[in-house]
């Protein structure tokens, strides 16, 4: 009890001093363990039909977002501790650019997946002046962070799959990434090896992937005799092409045109492997109203066209096959797949 009132005094003079709700700087420690919240003892099974492998689709699909959205100051009860808190709790990344990245000249984390938030915490709140505190982590703890209530939510490129769904809840799809091969420019690896003779390619090649990642399982599955090299965060894998100690890196390709930028190198096997539907993970709850909330933004914005402009503004040229690079191109953003709440 002690320490518990130690680390709010602390998180009380951090407010003071306007640091701890900030957008763009990391927290101290001891606000990190004042928003810490224990796991629940017990857990609450999801009033949602079971993801299940044998349907693919299902694993997208997602609950019914709230319809029409409640306004600022209205929140469902379920949204209580978040309303009365003041701000929104987010797991980001801090090292993928256009995605979430933090800006070496002013310290801030930019990028499309931390103005998702600022969306989220708009229609909470009314605006999102000091309402977002960004809590940086690495791959491994995306869903773990959003099981356990570390964060409110994560949004960081977290890859939505029928196992994932029994830790967290999912948002409907906010974008489609592809995974594909990051190599060396002098890499003998072509388009034309993938997929039929990656198994063959990567044999006893050194393949870097991040871990607690869709990557592992994928290089599992594609090229069982590859050596997996396992890194914590996904700049590490470019490092590690740099150093030579490794062959190649298995991602996502919304990692890795950041990446092209940073070191001119290294260059994108443009051939798909396998897509990735990213949504935003959240804490399962008894009815699941702040995922049908999230679910209501994310709606509106592809009504509106705000998602549509956020690619634009983001990715530009380097935008994905199925992102709007231009206006002659307006394919939308990812539908919603909704499903009923039951």
């Amino acid at each position: 009890m002690k320490r518990a009132v130690t680390a709010l005094a602390a998180l009380g003079l951090c407010l003071i001093a306007t640091a701890c709700a900030s957008a763009s700087h990391e927290s101290t420690d001891a606000v990190d363990r004042a928003l810490r919240i224990t796991p629940p003892t017990t857990t609450t099974t999801p009033s949602s039909p079971p993801c299940k492998q044998a349907k693919k689709d299902l694993e997208l699909e997602s609950y019914a977002p709230l319809s029409p959205l409640p306004p600022p100051g209205s929140m469902p009860e379920e949204m209580s501790d978040i309303v009365s808190r003041g701000y929104l709790i987010a797991g980001v990344d801090d090292n993928t650019p256009r995605f979430s990245s933090r800006n070496p000249a002013t310290g801030a984390i930019e990028g499309l997946e931390v103005a998702l938030v600022h969306e989220i915490a708009r229609a909470i709140f009314g605006d999102d002046t000091n309402r977002v505190h960004l809590k940086t982590i690495v791959t491994a703890q995306k869903v773990p962070f959003a099981e356990h209530g570390n964060v409110d939510l994560t949004v960081s490129a977290v890859s939505i799959s029928c196992e994932r769904w029994r830790d967290v809840a999912f948002s409907t799809e906010y974008f489609t990434a592809t995974h594909k091969l990051l190599v060396p420019l002098d890499s003998r690896i072509t388009a034309d090896d993938v997929p039929d003779r990656l198994s063959d390619v990567l044999r006893s090649k050194r393949v870097c992937v991040t871990k607690g990642s869709s990557s592992v399982g994928l290089l599992a599955k594609i090229a069982p005799d590859a050596v997996p090299v396992k890194v914590d965060a996904r700049s590490d894998c470019l490092m590690k092409l740099q150093q030579a100690r490794a062959d190649a890196y298995l991602g996502h390709d919304s990692f890795m045109y950041g990446m092209v930028e940073q070191d001119p190198k290294v260059r994108i096997v443009d051939a798909a492997i396998a897509p990735q539907h990213y949504g935003i993970a959240m804490r399962h709850t008894k009815n699941e109203e702040f995922t049908r909330f999230v679910n209501g933004v994310l709606a509106r914005m592809r009504a509106d066209g705000s998602l549509l402009d956020l690619y634009r503004s983001y990715l530009g040229q380097r935008a994905p096959a199925q992102v709007p690079a231009a206006p002659k191109d307006d394919r939308p953003p990812p539908p919603p797949r909704g499903r009923a709440k039951r």
